[in-house]
């Protein structure tokens, strides 16, 4: 039997701890770039409150360089993938 990521990753979803951190970061970029076709990506960023942890996603995690990859494939597409992919 062969082992392929792209079908394991095929509409599953996913949870991630410690997105925010840089090896998180380049984690959750190449899960993203690589499986295109995967379900909800749920990632934890810890805050004093829901509305605090949603700044720190977008402004810390999503516009960090790793996501460029994901930026250059989707242009004006980006945010609206990372919205229907990701939950934080």
């Amino acid at each position: 039997m062969k082992l392929s990521p792209t079908e394991i990753y095929n509409g599953k979803n996913v949870f991630i701890i410690g997105a925010t951190g840089f090896v998180g970061k380049v984690t959750l970029s190449m899960l993203l770039h690589r499986f295109p076709n995967i379900g909800k990506v749920y990632v934890t960023v810890r805050a004093r409150s829901i509305e605090e942890s949603h700044t720190r996603f977008w402004n810390n995690v999503i516009t960090s360089p790793p996501f460029n990859p994901l930026r250059e494939r989707y242009g004006s597409a980006f945010d609206g993938f990372i919205r229907d992919k990701l939950r934080s």
